[in-house]
C-alpha cells in the first residue's frame, strides 16, 4: 500500500516537472506526498524497532 502511494507521489512530481518551469500542482502535490509518506514510514520504522 505505501509503495503504491509513494509511486503515485513520485509520478505526480515527475509529471509536474515535465510540464513547465516554475510552480505546478503536480510538482507541489508530488513533493508534499513524498515528504508525508517518508515521514510516516520513518515513524513506523522507529516504532517497530523500539517495540
Amino acid at each position: 500500500m505505501e509503495r503504491a502511494a509513494f509511486l503515485i507521489a513520485r509520478l505526480l512530481h515527475a509529471q509536474g516537472m515535465s510540464g513547465s518551469t516554475g510552480r505546478s500542482a503536480g510538482r507541489f502535490y508530488g513533493s508534499i506526498g513524498t515528504l508525508l509518506i517518508l515521514a510516516a514510514l520513518s515513524v513506523l520504522l522507529l516504532v517497530r524497532s523500539l517495540g
